[in-house]
């Protein structure tokens, strides 16, 4: 009966030590992780992250976040919610600022370059008015759409 108990507890402690042996590329999520790791110990495949700072679940690539997720920042609760390439929120996504932020329930949709505002994207104020238009470089930027809610 020992035996039958001792094989499935090592293969459990491997699979635990393994995980909390992987390492992660961003300083802000530093802590615990959850998941798939690479030969050279990186993190890889689909996993959980979490910090004082912050939390990230989805796809990571030798370490870095890469492929589709969602990182919330523990102070502020904002939330961003879409695709990372290398660490980046990069492609379409959804930031959300948390109740605890300079902008609270502001909303942002669109698109991202290197963690940056940039091409199509729309903002979304708490009282319904809405931005919609081209950013570059983290600023509304050329033609665009403003509709305010009375």
């Amino acid at each position: 009966m020992f035996r039958y108990l001792l094989l499935p507890t090592l293969i459990a402690v491997c699979i635990t030590t393994l995980a909390a042996e992987c390492k992660i590329h961003d300083l802000e999520l530093q802590g615990t992780y959850t998941g798939g790791c690479n030969r050279d110990g990186w993190a890889e495949g689909y996993g959980v992250t979490e910090s004082d700072i912050a939390r990230y679940e989805g796809e990571f690539h030798a370490g870095r976040k890469h492929g589709l997720g969602v990182k919330t920042w523990a102070a502020s609760g904002d939330e961003y919610r879409g695709h990372f390439d290398s660490d980046f929120r990069q492609g379409w996504g959804r930031y959300v600022w948390g109740p605890m932020s300079k902008w609270p329930n502001e909303v942002f949709e669109g698109e991202f370059v290197q963690d940056k505002r940039q091409g199509y994207g729309a903002y979304f104020w708490p009282s319904g008015d809405k931005f919609q238009g081209q950013w570059k470089d983290d600023m509304r930027y050329g033609k665009r759409q403003m509709e305010m809610q009375r």
